[in-house]
């Protein structure tokens, strides 16, 4: 019988280029793959912060609505001073709303504030004044003490929240009853727009 097998000299297999070729390859299909994973995660990564920030903020502009109603309650002409029951500042670039009410037997003045903690984070405290009055300026009231961290945003030094003041708006809480002339409260995002509540302070 015939020896059909070709001479040695005559067989092919991979050469070294192939190898190469096939390394180059390899190597920039799982460069791709990386860079896909990373931009993926890095996608997954800020979908996740923004939702925390937006489940902070929630949570923080509703605090903010039933905190404020008790703006202006218990005053009358006869204790009422002329420095206002609520108004808003900027100070430093961060926001602070003010307020005050009379719960029967003593003034009761508390303040919402953005301010820089130790961390260098911004952080949204509630505050509140232990010799609160019926006619001194709130500002000028030197015994605020945080009763309370509202809210704590890391790697963030800029305001999150404005506020607006406005007198003699037609309106009533939750759109509902009859609408007179109070103190209409504005609390808008200051990273989103379309995060704008109007709330109406009857006491006012």
């Amino acid at each position: 019988m015939k020896n059909i097998t070709a001479p040695i000299n005559n067989q092919k297999g991979i050469s070294l280029i192939s190898m190469m070729v096939g390394m180059v390859i390899s190597m920039l299909t799982i460069s791709a793959s990386f860079i896909v994973f990373q931009h993926t995660a890095q996608r997954a990564n800020t979908m996740k912060i923004d939702m925390q920030l937006e489940g902070q903020m929630a949570s923080v502009f509703l605090s903010i609505q039933l905190e404020t109603h008790s703006a202006g309650y218990g005053i009358t002409s006869a204790n009422a001073g002329d420095n206002g029951e609520m108004f808003a500042q900027i100070n430093g670039g961060f926001s602070e709303l003010y307020w005050r009410y009379y719960d029967g037997t003593a003034f009761q003045c508390r303040s919402f504030i953005e301010t820089i903690n130790d961390d260098g984070n911004l952080e949204m405290q509630w505050r509140e004044a232990t010799n609160c009055n019926g006619t001194d300026n709130l500002t000028a009231i030197s015994s605020w003490e945080v009763a309370e961290i509202a809210a704590q945003f890391n790697n963030r030094e800029t305001s999150l929240i404005t506020f607006d003041v406005t007198a003699g708006i037609n309106c009533w809480p939750y759109q509902q009853g009859v609408e007179a002339d109070h103190v209409q409260l504005t609390v808008e995002s200051a990273d989103n727009s379309e995060h704008k509540f109007q709330y109406c302070i009857t006491n006012i």
